[in-house]
């Protein structure tokens, strides 16, 4: 899967459980985002079953920093083969 192709499967996501468009660099956890923590849970519920790995293993060794689009994506493409090596 391509940068590009994930970026667009988490704003896809995003779009689908919380009901809002993101650009690719706004802080998703920023009040301006709009973005519950419950909706948080669905976004990477959705995500692990879509991508079939187990996403937010990817979040344990990072900051709140990456929670944008495009930092997740980034995020998630460094990690890929290890996310792979779990059960999704």
């Amino acid at each position: 899967m391509t940068e590009i192709e994930l970026q667009k499967k988490i704003q896809s996501v995003i779009v689908q459980v919380a009901d809002k468009e993101m650009g690719m660099d706004t802080h998703l956890l920023s009040d301006k985002a709009g973005i519950s923590m419950e909706d948080f849970l669905y976004v990477f519920r959705e995500l692990r079953e879509e991508l079939q790995c187990p996403v937010s293993k990817s979040l344990e060794h990072r900051n709140y920093m990456v929670f944008t689009i495009r930092g997740l994506a980034d995020a998630f493409l460094e990690d890929w083969p290890e996310l792979h090596e779990f059960p999704g």
